[in-house]
């Protein structure tokens, strides 16, 4: 229809396009550079017209368009006095047409008007421009030589000005024609909000009329949004390269993962006076793990990298800014979990940079703890952990009530001043369990509380006061259901109770020997409140001796192996040679098994007795929220028996339960120190290491008082700073 034909010869001269006539096209048209065309580019044509007037034939000529245009590309052009020779051409106007065609627009006449004054001066008898010679002597002569020929090109070259005129003309209105359907496509490409295309239109009239002001105006309109189009694209193919490196980065997780658990069987399974052969392949691990750690640090960077120059080309690009965002927010959970407050401070920032308020909401969003007892409970309370002055973990009395209309989350700003002022002093965990209205909660209520670790205490007549630790992670429900509460002569004395469930497992870097972090769930159990006591296993090497004299003696306490014992024998007993409140040393996994059978028999089996499992014991000591020491998270030699806990040389333990502030959440205390601890479970996969646990007397580097801490030992080993404590299954 007329619309498409005036769209279609609105643009015909597009960027890279060519239309017109081969034979008489100027270099520039020729190759499609449409923002090279002016007023010089018609010129050429005209000189085209001349050359052929002069010569007979078309500037250009080929066997067919395709080839005219090659040569019009390559403006492979002979003087008209070349082509024509015969003809006698006049110098002047050979000199004036090839100026017309000169290659470089520069090198022609600036406009129409200067080509038809150049040929006037000729047919006038006067020198021109485009040739400096004495021009009227030489035109003389020659009109006097070829009378006939300067008549005939004398009148070609008169109807050529004329044709000029009109053809100048003409030019000019068909291309104003042009000017305004472009300015008008431009209009409609900038209305549908395509403003790339619209910017090249408008730039298509400034090809044909540089000063065009409404071209201008438009494009001062449209660049800065047509720069925006082409960035927002080019930040889309930025998006993905990055699908590239999320994809390395899996597989490169996975090969972490799998290189830290062969490091691991191989650290299990040798010993440290192996020879190099033999520890080579654990070298060659960890140089891998290494490796792989330091490979999965350069991805990270790179994927950051990328996101950052998407941002670039597009500052609001969501899902750049997304998962920016997401990556900072990971981050910034590590660092929490690990207590790097530093760190926590920083990727804050980063997440706030970024966020569009997802994950802000999230760092501020609370959770919902569902809980419920069997039997249900009498009352429960209420603590949350806080810091307190000594950076333990201290069971501060918590209301939600009262949080709700706190201006902040610290004790001493909107609790009870009362409670608040407990943070103060340097006290056991026991003596802070308040027990009040403020911190009771009703029964089967779902309760909303901040983020943070918390301990709920569960009351009920004839049955044992049961400490129940749970987390609360941002906008995520906690549910402890039917947790089971045991009555009173359910447990045997000396024992505690710690409630089955989920629980944050390993994860500590700096701790010996330490499990990736993970959650474990295991079933319920019962540990004993201190390791078992020289007067305990005094108990017992006795009464083996008494009924089988020689019995006892291969788990008597010693330096080594087959010697050195500890405690002498007079007569049938044993008489040690440490207190009766220390915990026992220098005996073996094997030792300790034997003793927990012995201790069955002496209830007549109403308990199973036996060593606690490695996930047990570190459940035990740590409690649920992942914290380093049994604690918090802060070290001081002060908080539990180890080399320099107390001034001058230490010679051995301390009695059990001195250092008060050595508890667990579950009340169970010495983990961190005193004697480090056998436990059930077998270290390698070839069962020859069973694995021990916590800090000793003897130890000087806080890192094995690390609740995720653990190592290994042959069964039949005993050193002066191992000892044990007991276990009890629950009957389900």
């Amino acid at each position: 229809d007329a619309s498409a034909a005036d769209q279609a010869s609105a643009l015909r001269t597009m960027e890279g396009q060519v239309m017109g006539t081969p034979s008489y096209m100027s270099p520039e048209q020729a190759q499609g550079k449409i923002s090279e065309l002016d007023e010089r580019s018609d010129i050429f044509s005209l000189g085209g017209i001349l050359y052929k007037i002069l010569t007979y034939h078309a500037p250009y000529k080929g066997k067919n368009a395709r080839e005219a245009l090659e040569k019009a590309r390559k403006r492979l052009l002979q003087p008209p006095d070349v082509r024509a020779p015969k003809n006698l051409i006049p110098p002047e106007l050979n000199a004036i047409c090839m100026k017309a065609m000169a290659r470089e627009k520069n090198e022609r006449y600036a406009s129409a008007e200067e080509l038809k004054n150049d040929i006037q001066r000729y047919l006038d008898g006067r020198s021109v421009s485009a040739k400096r010679d004495s021009l009227l002597t030489m035109a003389k002569k020659w009109v006097l030589r070829n009378k006939v020929a300067a008549l005939g090109i004398a009148g070609a070259v008169i109807a050529l000005i004329a044709g000029i005129a009109g053809a100048v003309l003409y030019e000019q209105q068909k291309k104003q024609e042009t000017i305004q359907q472009l300015l008008e496509r431009g209009s409609q490409l900038q209305a549908a909000g395509d403003f790339e295309q619209a910017e090249e239109t408008f730039f298509s009239v400034l090809g044909l009329d540089v000063n065009n002001a409404q071209a201008r105006q438009a494009i001062a309109q449209v660049s800065g949004k047509a720069l925006a189009m082409k960035n927002k694209r080019r930040a889309q193919e930025k998006l993905k390269d990055i699908d590239v490196l999320a994809a390395q980065a899996a597989a490169i997780t996975t090969d972490i993962d799998r290189l830290q658990q062969e490091v691991m069987r191989h650290k299990a399974a040798l010993k440290g006076h192996e020879d190099f052969d033999a520890k080579k392949p654990l070298w060659d691990a960890e140089r891998s793990l290494l490796s792989k750690q330091i490979e999965k640090l350069s991805n990270e960077g790179k994927i950051i990298s990328k996101y950052t120059e998407v941002l670039s080309l597009d500052s609001e690009n969501p899902a750049a800014r997304a998962a920016l965002a997401k990556i900072y927010y990971d981050k910034f959970r590590d660092a929490e979990l690990s207590q790097q407050r530093g760190e926590m401070a920083y990727y804050r920032e980063l997440i706030c940079a970024f966020d569009d308020g997802t994950y802000q909401a999230l760092l501020e969003k609370e959770g919902t703890l569902v809980l419920s007892t069997v039997p249900e409970a009498d009352a429960y309370f209420l603590f949350r952990y806080v810091e307190g002055a000594d950076r333990r973990l201290l069971p501060v009395p918590f209301s939600p009530a009262a949080y709700q209309g706190a201006g902040s989350q610290q004790p001493e700003h909107g609790f009870d001043p009362q409670f608040a002022r407990a943070t103060t002093g340097f006290v056991p965990v026991s003596t802070m369990l308040a027990f009040t209205d403020f911190n009771k909660l009703s029964r089967h209520e779902q309760v909303q509380l901040p983020q943070g670790s918390y301990l709920i205490i569960a009351r009920k007549q004839g049955f044992l006061e049961t400490r129940i630790p749970f987390t609360i992670e941002r906008g995520e429900t906690t549910e402890m259901r039917e947790v089971k509460l045991l009555r009173q002569e359910e447990v045997p004395p000396g024992f505690v109770y710690v409630p089955g469930g989920k629980y944050l497992s390993g994860g500590d870097p700096r701790a010996p020997y330490a499990e990736a972090r993970c959650v474990k769930t295991i079933p319920g159990f019962l540990i004993s409140r201190h390791e078992v006591t020289v007067g305990e296993y005094l108990k017992f090497l006795n009464d083996l001796e008494s009924r089988i004299p020689g019995s006892s003696e291969r788990y008597v306490p010693r330096r080594s192996v087959e010697s050195d014992f500890y405690w002498q024998k007079i007569g049938s007993s044993y008489h040690p040679s440490f207190p009766l409140n220390w915990p026992v040393l220098g005996v073996s996994w094997d030792d300790a098994s034997a003793y927990c059978k012995w201790l069955k028999s002496q209830t007549g089996g109403r308990w199973e007795f036996r060593l606690p499992e490695d996930a047990e014991w570190e459940k035990a000591a740590r409690g649920v929220d992942g914290r380093l020491f049994p604690w918090g998270n802060y070290f001081d030699f002060r908080f539990c028996c180890m080399v320099d806990s107390k001034q001058g040389l230490r010679e051995g333990p301390d009695p059990v339960g001195t250092f008060a502030l050595d508890e667990s959440v579950y009340g169970v205390q010495d983990m961190a120190g005193n004697v480090c601890e056998w436990v059930g479970t077998f270290f390698d996969e070839g069962k020859n290491i069973r694995i021990s646990r916590g800090g000793a007397w003897s130890y000087g580097d806080e890192n094995f008082a690390r609740c995720a801490g653990r190592n290994g030992a042959s069964p039949s080993m005993v050193a002066p700073f191992r000892g044990f404590r007991i276990a009890v299954s629950l009957k389900q």
